[in-house]
C-alpha cells in the first residue's frame, strides 16, 4: 500500500505516475494506491493558518489519521509545503512508516542539472510558504550548489488558480508576471541558462505555460524540472521489475475537505491518458470528515 498526500490536488500527478509505473514494472502481485488530501477543510488552508505550529500540528494529525485508516507501507509527501513541515512533526520523530519527501527529490534533480551547467542559475518557483522556508535552497546548498546561484520566486495564489483551471488565461498571466519578477532577481547573476524548479506540486499541470513564459521573459534558455516526476521516479527505481506476470492496482482518493466537482474534473482530465484509474478515483472520490482530528 502506497499513500500519497498533498494539501491540494497537485500530488495526484504523482499518484497517476505511480499507478502506471507500478503496473508496467510488474514488481508486485497487487498494489493499493491511496491519495489522501491533508487539507482539513476548504476554509482552513495551510497557507492561511496563523502560525507554523498550527500547520505542523494539523499535518501531524493528518498523518496519524492516514496511517490508522490505511496502514501504508510507504508515504509520499507530494507537496512542497508539507515536505517542509514534515520534519517538525511528532510523526517524523517516531519514524513508524518510511516517508519520502518531494523537497529532497526535487533538490537532487535540480542539482544534477546545475552540476553540468557552470554558468546556470537555479530559479525556485513555489508558494510563499515554501519559498520563505528556504528548504530547497538549503537542500541544494547541502548537495554542493553555491548559494549565490540560487534565486527564489514566490508565486502567491498561483496554485489555487491552477487547481481551478490549469489552462486558464489567468494562470498564464500570473506565470508571466512572476517570470518578470524573477528576471529582476536573476539579473545580478547574468546566467547563461536557468534551471527552473516547479516547487509546488500543482505547477506541473501548467508546465507548458512555464516552458513558454520563462524563456521569453528571462531571455535565456530555461530547463524546467518538475519534482513530482522525480519523487515518482525515486520510488519506482526501488521496484524489482518483472517479478510477477502482472500487477493488479487499486486506486482510492479520499479527503476530509470537500473537493468541488469543477476542480476534480479539471485535474481528472489531465490524468486520464496516463492513468484512467487515477482519473476515475478522483471523479468518484470518497469524502471522510472523520479522516483525521483537528488540533485544539
Amino acid at each position: 500500500t502506497v499513500l500519497v498526500t498533498d494539501s491540494g490536488l497537485g500530488g495526484l500527478s504523482v499518484l497517476a505516475d505511480l499507478e502506471a509505473g507500478l503496473r508496467a514494472a510488474r514488481g508486485h502481485r497487487s498494489v493499493t494506491l491511496v491519495f489522501a488530501n491533508a487539507l482539513p477543510d476548504r476554509a482552513r488552508t495551510y497557507g492561511e493558518m496563523a502560525t507554523t505550529d498550527e500547520q505542523v500540528a494539523t499535518f501531524d494529525r493528518a498523518l496519524d489519521g492516514f496511517v490508522a485508516a490505511y496502514r501504508p507501507d510507504v508515504v509520499l509527501v507530494a507537496c512542497n509545503t508539507l515536505s517542509v513541515l514534515y520534519p517538525l512533526t511528532r510523526f517524523a520523530a517516531r519514524g513508524d512508516v518510511p516517508v519520502l519527501g518531494i523537497v529532497d527529490a526535487g533538490a537532487a534533480a535540480l542539482h544534477a542539472r546545475l552540476r553540468g551547467e557552470p554558468g546556470a542559475a537555479a530559479l525556485l518557483l513555489g508558494t510563499p510558504t515554501t519559498i520563505s522556508s528556504g528548504a530547497h535552497a538549503r537542500a541544494l546548498a547541502a548537495l554542493g550548489t553555491p548559494p549565490g546561484r540560487i534565486v527564489g520566486q514566490a508565486c502567491p495564489a498561483l496554485e489555487s488558480e491552477i487547481q481551478a483551471d490549469p489552462a486558464s488565461d489567468l494562470v498564464r498571466s500570473l506565470v508571466e508576471a512572476y517570470a518578470v519578477e524573477a528576471r529582476e532577481a536573476l539579473a545580478r547573476l547574468s546566467p547563461r541558462r536557468v534551471v527552473a524548479g516547479l516547487c509546488c506540486s500543482h505547477y506541473g499541470y501548467a508546465r507548458r505555460a512555464f516552458e513558454e513564459a520563462l524563456p521569453a521573459e528571462l531571455g535565456v534558455p530555461v530547463d524546467v524540472v518538475d519534482p513530482n516526476a522525480e519523487i515518482s521516479r525515486s520510488l519506482l527505481a526501488r521496484v524489482r521489475a518483472a517479478a510477477y506476470p502482472g500487477t493488479a492496482t487499486r486506486v482510492e482518493v479520499v479527503s476530509r475537505a470537500e473537493l468541488p466537482a469543477g476542480e476534480r474534473e479539471a485535474i481528472a482530465a489531465l490524468l486520464e491518458a496516463r492513468s484512467p484509474k487515477s482519473a476515475a478515483a478522483l471523479r468518484g472520490y470518497r469524502r471522510r470528515p472523520d479522516l483525521f482530528d483537528l488540533p485544539r
